[in-house]
């Protein structure tokens, strides 16, 4: 897992570009096993590969998303914050 601190704007555009993908990817297939009227706090409990699917993607997707609000609140772009030692 790359450092998200040090990504670039763009690397880490793409990067939750693509985390997105797997998450919206997941929950076409939740959709279509029949989980689709659950919530997503049932489905994080429950003991089924999609749901740990469900629960992999979805922290590695906030992950990035957390990344990104931090960079926006600190001088509002998605450039990296430079942090001191």
């Amino acid at each position: 897992m790359p450092d998200l601190t040090k990504l670039s704007a763009a690397k880490l555009q793409a990067l939750y570009d693509k985390r997105y993908a797997a998450v919206s990817a997941n929950c076409t297939a939740l959709i279509e096993a029949g989980f689709g009227n659950m919530r997503g706090s049932e489905i994080r409990a429950m003991d089924h590969p999609l749901a740990g699917e469900h629960r992999r993607v979805n922290d590695s997707f906030y992950e990035v998303v957390a990344e990104q609000d931090a960079r926006k609140r600190w001088h509002g772009s998605l450039k990296p914050i430079k942090r001191v030692a």
